[in-house]
């Protein structure tokens, strides 16, 4: 019972950091979108 609930945990904690992950590249991507449209 205990380990299907940490494993459950342990899944939730990794989903955050892959979207956090996800998150912070797209804002480098949004980011380097920007500098090449000012660039221009």
């Amino acid at each position: 019972m205990l380990s299907i609930y940490f494993k459950c945990v342990q899944n939730l904690i990794y989903v955050d950091l892959y979207r956090i992950h996800i998150n912070k590249t797209n804002k480098l991507k949004t980011h380097n979108h920007y500098d090449i449209y000012n660039n221009q």
